[in-house]
């Protein structure tokens, strides 16, 4: 059963030399051989699940691995994809203001975007840079928001074109031995098919669509790479449908008006300029910032306080007299004052306190906020807790101190961190 391939680089320039492993096991603890395939036409066996090997020509190979015990019995290893002979570049993303545990929205964020590349020697291009920020639902998918990734095409998807033969019969705005790319962007801009077609005739070469000289094909070009040249080809007569990059520093300011569980998502991407048939390599990096509205997970710390999960919600169920409950790793930065909402069964007939409090159930004690007797009809209401600004930008815990008259059916559904 093999559970994962690894490599510890996806790039370098050459000759490139890559270590690989794979997780697997024999259920019955046979014996397990190992049979590389280098996507090169080299393959090489080894009894370790650990491989060094070196490129030494350039381009795009995928490596996968097969697993086989001494009875026979094998299994056969997703591929990963390498490139020999450019190393992307790294993109680096600091938070340099603001809050570094959520965003609070009207709030300013700064932020400072940084690029190395050791292997190209020229000047970092601004215009190869795409910053862009978005909201998505939910933290399972801040990893790549689509319109980061379009945008980026349009700068990636160009370079890589730079860096085959396409430029010897094609200009971006001029007709040469073939169509300009502006042409080939007004012919095929609002082809629902436009990408797949594109795609085969770049790969697989052709003629007769724009004249008798056939098109070279590019074999060796992945899938992916082709649909980078093509965004940027379509992006040339629709240019106002491509995203502005943001600056490579500056401030974002969250909106009032996003749902509770937006994340923002801080990307940032940058092309190198690759080569004479050395390809250019894209480096990534992002930063997620979660809502400022925070629901319970169910495994808070608590005294007192039980868990009562409803509707996919988690509610921190009031004890009976006084208890507490905890949330960890928050930064404070622009917090001054905390809103629990609670909601009940029968509405509370005296009031509520509450004491916000750093570090520990006796820690400093940040604020205090109270729940006022609710009107008759009432089911659930917000205590505001204004606290002292906490400016040193580690991050805490804050302990909730809860303190009733009575007992009462009910608990705290959310939490929400404010600027004001």
């Amino acid at each position: 059963v093999i559970t994962a391939i690894n490599d510890d680089k996806t790039s370098g320039v050459l000759p490139f030399a890559v270590v690989v492993a794979v997780d697997a096991i024999d259920l019955e603890k046979d014996k397990i051989t190992y049979l590389w395939d280098m996507g090169n036409g080299t393959t090489k066996e080894t009894t370790m699940p650990e491989l060094d090997y070196t490129y030494t020509t350039a381009g795009d190979f995928k490596i996968s691995v097969e697993a086989k015990d001494n009875h026979g019995a094998s299994s056969k290893s997703n591929a990963i994809s390498v490139y020999a002979g450019n190393e992307a570049p790294a993109v680096a993303i600091e938070l340099t203001g603001g809050n570094k545990s959520f965003y609070l929205p009207g709030t300013p964020l700064q932020y400072v975007v940084t690029v190395t590349d050791k292997t190209d020697t020229a000047k970092i291009d601004p215009a190869n840079l795409f910053v862009s920020v978005n909201y998505v639902e939910g933290l399972g998918k801040a990893a790549a928001p689509l319109g980061h990734q379009q945008g980026q095409a349009g700068i990636s998807g160009k370079n890589v074109m730079l860096s085959l033969d396409c430029k010897s019969c094609h200009k971006e705005a001029e007709k040469s031995i073939g169509p300009s790319f502006v042409q080939v962007s007004g012919k095929y801009g609002k082809d629902p098919n436009a990408v797949s077609y594109l795609t085969q005739k770049i790969i697989k070469g052709g003629s007769g669509v724009w004249g008798e000289v056939a098109m070279a094909a590019h074999p060796s070009l992945t899938e992916d790479d082709a649909h980078q040249i093509i965004a940027w080809i379509l992006s040339l007569t629709n240019k106002a449908a491509i995203k502005k990059s943001l600056p490579a520093s500056g401030a974002i300011i969250p909106p009032a008006n996003q749902k509770p569980t937006s994340v923002l998502v801080l990307s940032a991407s940058y092309t190198d300029k690759g080569g004479n048939n050395i390809k250019a390599l894209t480096g990534n990096n992002s930063v997620s910032l979660r809502s400022n509205t925070v629901s319970f997970a169910g495994n808070e710390k608590v005294k007192g306080f039980t868990f009562y999960k409803m509707g996919g919600t988690t509610i921190l169920v009031f004890p009976a007299a006084e208890g507490w409950f905890a949330v960890d790793q928050f930064d404070l930065t622009g917090v001054r004052s905390l809103s629990l909402t609670t909601g009940w069964q029968a509405p509370p007939k005296t009031v509520v306190n509450f004491e916000a409090r750093l570090d520990a159930p006796d820690g400093k004690l940040l604020g205090k906020g109270s729940l006022p007797v609710p009107q008759k009809g009432m089911q659930n209401a917000a205590t505001k807790v204004p606290i002292e600004m906490v400016k040193d930008g580690k991050f805490h815990s804050i302990y909730f101190i809860y303190k009733a008259q009575e007992k009462i059916s009910g608990g705290v559904m959310s939490l929400q961190f404010n600027d004001k």
